[in-house]
């Protein structure tokens, strides 16, 4: 092949990939398409609704984003770390990516990972309200309750009436035995929702292990 016949074939693809990129008005319909999707449930078609835009920009990291999320609700957690790891790579100190791991991590009961990823996370924001609970409930189911218990206090002196965390304390008081400081968790949490039934089940489980 000549040089010039190289030089206009080359020329001929570049024409191509511009022509083949999504216009702001395609952009903008792929996302809109994608939530209605999400709404209706159809997690890998609203995944599929970003093919367009993924196609055109790998790298980007609102698509792996949201790939990442749509992924993590269809249950596909491969995809979702996958599609969470791109987006990172882009902004490394991302808060929502991390959260989006640890979900991920938690689904998969991979508490360690849940661990270190809340662990990282509290780095940059260290009362960030879903690292920390994160981070307790991997604590404590990695035996580690002592150390759970100090994570939880640290938020509930300064959120007293929040309800996750009064059960998850509840959960590490049963672990480390201490009954009576279950049933005046439990108390507290029964009068801020008095169906709460995650509390239901800690004082069922307290009551078989009696």
């Amino acid at each position: 092949m000549k040089l010039k016949q190289v030089i206009l074939l080359l020329s001929m693809i570049g024409v191509v990939s511009i022509a083949a990129e999504p216009s702001a008005a395609e952009i903008r319909k792929a996302y809109f398409s994608s939530y209605e999707l999400e709404k209706q449930q159809r997690y890998a078609d609203a995944s599929h609704a970003l093919d367009p835009v993924a196609s055109a920009y790998p790298q980007s990291y609102t698509v792996n984003y949201r790939r990442g999320w749509l992924a993590y609700l269809a249950g596909n957690f491969t995809d979702a770390k996958k599609f969470y790891g791109v987006a990172l790579t882009q902004y490394p100190a991302s808060l929502e990516v991390r959260k989006g791991l640890v979900l991920v991590d938690a689904a998969r009961r991979s508490w360690k990972e849940v661990e270190q990823q809340c662990r990282i996370g509290r780095k940059t924001d260290y009362y960030n309200l879903d690292f920390c609970y994160w981070q307790a409930v991997a604590l404590r189911v990695l035996g580690q309750a002592d150390a759970a218990s100090k994570v939880v206090e640290e938020i509930t002196v300064r959120y007293p009436t929040n309800v996750n965390f009064l059960t998850e304390l509840a959960r590490i008081r049963l672990a480390q035995g201490k009954k009576d400081q279950v049933l005046a968790l439990l108390e507290s949490v029964y009068i801020l929702d008095p169906l709460n039934q995650e509390a239901v089940a800690i004082q069922k489980q307290m009551t078989a292990t009696k």
